[in-house]
């Protein structure tokens, strides 16, 4: 048994290889390489299933709220649902604030090396740069725009903007969604090695996006949004920037109750 399972292991990394080395640089478009001028993508940290890991602490590190152990994943995705960035391997037990604060996409976009693309001016006059899309596990940023906490004192365009913003969060949900249909291992619980699972989850974006560009589009019947939705950030630990990222969010609401 234990020579089958060499041999399986032996094919798997093979064949992960040969997908990584022709697959992932062809058709995962590296957000911040290349997509700098977008004018908003989404973005979202999802768990990826995987088996106790051995030992006391790994196994409490590694379990989720949901009570199952899990490696949080955290990607941007386009309007087609194509996987621009993603970087994977932190503890499921990590909030997702965490997890964007360890990435290199982080300190790229807090010190404005991406979205450095042209802005728009809005009718009001403001000067509206380009910026990511996140929910409510991240905290308003300006680069980062996040559902605004309704109150019985907030303007009416509020409500307008966080169901404009709900619509957007589907995209990069049902993106995982299928993802996680589509490579059933990903909901059954990954095996191997969790510092080969990474690396895995990589090369399934790379065939995800590949198979998106043989489809017409999303398939109904095939669409499903993510089914573990993240816990709200601590709007205590928000940055200098707040004051300028809440402006930003209520020209933005402003606007969208313009469009007809």
């Amino acid at each position: 048994m234990a020579t089958n399972n060499a041999i399986i292991n032996s094919a798997y990394v093979m064949v992960h290889n040969c997908l990584a080395c022709t697959l992932e640089p062809r058709e995962v478009e590296w957000w911040a390489l290349h997509r700098s001028t977008s004018w908003f993508d989404t973005y979202y940290c999802s768990h990826i299933r995987i088996w106790a890991p051995p030992g006391v602490n790994l196994a409490v590190d590694y379990c989720n709220r949901k009570g199952f152990h899990s490696l949080k994943f955290q990607a941007i995705v386009d309007a087609d649902g194509a996987f621009l960035d993603f970087f994977a391997g932190m503890t499921g037990s990590c909030d997702d604030l965490r997890v964007l604060r360890c990435s290199m996409l982080y300190s790229r976009l807090d010190f404005g090396e991406v979205l450095a693309g042209p802005e728009i001016t809005l009718p009001s006059g403001f000067r509206l740069r380009p910026y990511l899309l996140g929910d409510a596990g991240y905290i308003c940023e300006p680069w980062s725009m996040t559902p605004a906490v309704l109150t019985p004192r907030s303007p009416p365009q509020m409500a307008v903007y966080n169901e404009a913003q709900i619509q957007g969060q589907l995209v990069v949900e049902q993106a995982f969604g299928r993802l996680k249909k589509r490579f059933r291992i990903l909901d059954t619980g990954v095996q191997s090695d969790i510092t080969w699972a990474p690396h895995m989850v990589m090369v399934w974006c790379a065939v995800h996006n590949f198979l998106l560009k043989c489809e017409d589009g999303y398939d109904p019947d095939e669409t499903v949004a993510d089914e573990l939705s993240n816990g709200p950030a601590d709007q205590r630990v928000r940055s200098r920037d707040a004051a300028y990222a809440d402006r930003v969010r209520e020209e933005l609401a402003t606007y969208l109750c313009l469009i007809p």
